[in-house]
């Protein structure tokens, strides 16, 4: 199958062929575009952070980029795995600076993803592959579905009314 744009792929449809990095956390299987994975990187244990919530493991140095380790479990309702498997970590794009953490991964694989109506799904939508329906992660919701009820950041040093020169 050649790679199209998403220009091409999308044309207004409700279904489109993209390419996806595949991996598994416990028994479950999840999805991300291919191209919004850094790196797929050894497992590192990361530095816990105080009051973090439970989805928030900690944060990881890869490449030289402090990322904030996520659990992908965690993020979607389950509870964390601690299966004692040696762990991988996937290094996501954007300006959040994010990893997610994953037992297994597959190579690239290029599928048909069902897009979801939804604006407030923290999937994009479902592909299906080798039997199993795989849910297609929202990378550009994955920190705020992390953080969800609590104050992202500080407000600035001005209160209200204050005026800046």
């Amino acid at each position: 199958m050649n790679n199209l744009t998403d220009a091409e792929i999308d044309g207004g449809s409700q279904e489109s062929i993209r390419q996806f990095r595949v991996f598994k956390r416990g028994d479950a299987k999840f999805a991300v575009t291919a191209n919004e994975i850094v790196t797929v990187a050894e497992w590192r244990r990361p530095t816990p952070l105080p009051h973090s919530p439970p989805a928030v493991l900690g944060v990881v140095s890869i490449r030289g980029r402090m990322l904030t380790l996520l659990d992908p479990l965690v993020l979607l309702g389950g509870a964390s795995n601690e299966n004692g498997n040696e762990k991988l970590i996937v290094a996501l794009r954007g300006d959040e600076q994010l990893g997610l953490i994953v037992d297994e991964t597959s190579d690239n694989l290029t599928a048909e993803i069902s897009l979801l109506d939804d604006p407030a799904s923290n999937s994009l939508g479902v592909i299906s592959h080798e039997g199993d329906s795989i849910k297609v992660m929202d990378v550009n919701k994955l920190f705020s579905l992390a953080i969800r009820g609590r104050e992202r950041r500080k407000r600035g040093f001005l209160s209200q009314g204050d005026d800046v020169q």
